[in-house]
């Protein structure tokens, strides 16, 4: 005759225990993730509620252009995580900054999410055509890199993007009416156009022209309500007779439909990179133009502070 097997009280409160753990875990472990500094890959925009303060995920294209779009979200005004620009100066000429690859500059400044910022002076056709790292560059506009300012040529239509003393995002085109007032900003970089301002796309009425082309472009932008900085990657493919990729216009629409309500064109062309931890250490997230990340002097990223070290 077979009996049926009953757990004792002491299985029955074992088994209690284990399931009230797993209960514990999944309503924990959300929470612990949304609270870690790390990058977290996700493969799509995230919801709404997604709180968590480093999230990168690419598209397969946008607005019926069939080109990767790479995103980089970052919390603004954590203690433990701190936005800047990272550069190098040159032996001998502290308003110039060495070229660097991406991801060895990444690496040098301590950044977990990074994007190419300044435009610069490539040089002659040859200097161009080799993009050699560990050269000395003007910059185009002013980028401020841990308090030491590099000021290049400025373009009045040239739109900049720095850090205020309380840790928030300001991006803004200077004017005669009110210059742009950078004194005691810490990190700075300078970029192209302004594509958003005050949440309205900014019609530039260039229908020719570098922001007509179609070609890889880099971006940032910051949100409504100020708490998060968007750096963006759209890939493209030069060539000596035409170009594919996305047009500014189309670049504001993209980062319009993030969320932003400032936003700039940092540069464009095979300059374009997006450099991130996910966990295996820094490498480039995006495919460069010609399939070779070229030497760029300025980054814009976020790192670790010492309090989330």
């Amino acid at each position: 005759m077979k009996h049926c097997h009953v757990p004792s009280n002491r299985k029955r409160f074992c088994l209690l225990w284990l399931a009230c753990l797993a209960v514990l875990f999944a309503w924990i472990a959300p929470r612990l993730a949304a609270d870690s500094p790390a990058v977290a890959q996700v493969p799509e925009r995230p919801a709404p509620d997604d709180e968590r303060p480093l999230l990168m995920w690419s598209a397969p294209g946008y607005g019926g252009v069939d080109f990767p779009v790479h995103v980089a979200r970052i919390a603004v005004g954590r203690p433990d995580l701190a936005v800047v620009a990272v550069a190098r100066s040159a032996p001998g000429d502290a308003n110039k900054a060495l070229t660097m690859l991406p991801v060895a500059l990444a690496k040098e400044g301590g950044l977990l999410l990074a994007v190419n910022a300044n435009a610069f002076d490539e040089g002659g056709v040859l200097e161009k055509l080799l993009a050699e790292p560990g050269r000395a560059v003007g910059l185009s506009g002013v980028a401020i890199t841990g308090g030491h300012v590099f000021e290049g040529a400025f373009d009045r239509y040239a739109a900049s993007l720095w850090v205020t003393p309380d840790g928030g995002i300001a991006i803004r085109m200077p004017d005669e009416a009110e210059p742009l007032d950078l004194q005691g900003v810490s990190n700075a970089v300078t970029g192209f156009h302004q594509l958003i301002r005050g949440g309205e796309i900014l019609d530039w009425g260039a229908p020719v022209g570098p922001s007509a082309e179609r070609m890889a472009r880099s971006a940032a932008g910051v949100s409504a309500d100020g708490r998060w900085l968007f750096l963006v990657v759209t890939e493209g493919r030069g060539g000596l007779f035409s170009k594919e990729g996305f047009s500014e216009a189309e670049l504001a629409r993209l980062m319009a439909d993030l969320g932003c309500a400032e936003a700039l064109m940092l540069d464009c062309g095979g300059s374009s990179a997006l450099v991130g931890d996910l966990g295996e250490g820094l490498r480039l997230l995006n495919r460069p133009e010609k399939n070779k990340p070229r030497p760029v002097p300025v980054l814009l990223g976020v790192r670790l502070t010492a309090s989330g070290d």
